[in-house]
């Protein structure tokens, strides 16, 4: 038995879940990976991208033998307690690879003072900015060498051009002087020929120097980059990797996501608040489900119960020969005028009828104005982007 944790990984397809159990703050065992349904290229390199629960990212470097991922974890990545989520990124050329997510389940540590706090960690990413400036320091070292080889043959040069000026005074001396002098004209012509071959091969040798620290500067230049082309890359598939298609980003600036992570955005929501889906309630049991209003015009069900009593009749309330009278009272929202409350009528028993108007009541109640009223929440604006590609 060896000591470290082994699973198998499927990229053709989704399969059963991948699922690693680890103890928060542990570092000690290593994971490997085993890809069964593809062949890694040569030369591929292969990292770690993990979101923690909070939010936080680890993005490591791996060793990669064969078809196998070797993974020495970090105290940071396995800093906090819960479920979290990982994906092997494979990188060869161009061509990238990503996995199936892996599920991470961390378990609380209950020993005293072993908790570390928790931060993001992006060791591929420091890795390939030191690979570009080591790269960046090469080249220009390798041009300060160009560069001084150069000056030194344009010195060189020089030397040889003044020599050569000097032999052609020479010559012109010794051709003026008579006699036997021609035999040191000719001397000196030699010399002055010599000379100039030296000043030539010079002249060549400056200009295969320089073209030598032009082509030097091309080659690091190129290469760097490159460098820094893949790391833009890399980092756009971090950008990626945190919002997959479907995923909403929000911002007080109105800058289209596409311009930090790439894919493609629209804008989403526009006017409305974002609630979670809940399937035990019918208003909000599916994703992308829409409902409510600004303003709410109550109806009589939704008034606040609202009670009054109104009591009307006639009764003795006079002499015997005026014995009768009409009454009436009010309460809650109901009310009487005191002037009609108490009517006196003629004696009944010799009145043939009741006067016009006796005994006769009306009432009228009014509550409201029939107008909507404000029925949103406090709130803020924000712009709102989702993922669809």
């Amino acid at each position: 038995m060896t000591d470290e944790i082994v699973r198998d990984i499927f990229v053709r397809n989704r399969g059963l879940p991948v699922q690693i159990d680890y103890v928060q703050g542990t570092n000690a065992v290593p994971l490997k990976f085993q890809l069964r349904d593809y062949t890694v290229p040569t030369g591929a390199t292969v990292r770690l991208y993990i979101k923690k629960t909070s939010g936080k990212e680890v993005y490591n470097n791996a060793s990669l033998v064969d078809n196998t991922a070797t993974i020495q974890p970090t105290t940071q990545m396995f800093a906090e307690v819960g479920e979290q989520e990982g994906q092997l990124q494979l990188t060869s050329g161009q061509k990238i690879l990503v996995t199936f997510p892996i599920l991470f389940r961390v378990e609380r540590n209950l020993i005293s003072g072993s908790a570390v706090e928790s931060t993001d960690e992006y060791g591929a990413l420091v890795k390939l900015i030191g690979d570009a400036e080591k790269a960046v320091e090469s080249a220009n070292g390798a041009a300060g060498k160009a560069n001084t080889a150069a000056g030194k043959a344009e010195e060189a040069a020089g030397t040889a051009g003044t020599a050569g000026t000097k032999a052609e005074k020479a010559a012109e001396a010794a051709n003026t002087a008579a006699g036997d002098a021609n035999s040191a004209a000719a001397t000196a012509n030699n010399a002055a020929t010599a000379a100039n071959q030296s000043k030539t091969n010079a002249d060549a040798a400056a200009t295969r120097a320089n073209a030598a620290a032009e082509n030097v500067e091309s080659l690091e230049v190129t290469d760097l980059v490159n460098r820094i082309k893949g790391m833009e890359e890399q980092m756009e598939q971090v950008g990626l990797l945190m919002y997959p298609i479907g995923s909403i980003y929000e911002s007080t600036v109105n800058t289209n996501p596409q311009e930090y992570f790439g894919g493609t955005w629209e804008a989403f929501g526009a006017g409305r608040t974002t609630v979670g889906v809940d399937a035990g309630q019918t208003e909000f049991d599916q994703v992308k489900k829409t409902g409510g209003s600004k303003t709410q015009t109550l109806t009589q069900a939704q008034l606040p119960k609202i009670t009054g009593r109104v009591e009307a009749g006639s009764g003795n309330k006079g002499t015997e020969s005026r014995g009768y009278g009409a009454f009436r009272t009010a309460s809650g929202v109901f009310s009487v005028n005191s002037d009609d409350y108490q009517y006196s009528m003629p004696n009944r028993e010799n009145a043939t009828s009741w006067p016009s108007g006796y005994g006769k009541y009306s009432f009228e109640m009014s509550v409201g104005g029939d107008q909507p009223h404000n029925n949103m929440p406090p709130y803020i604006t924000v712009y709102r982007w989702v993922r669809i590609a």
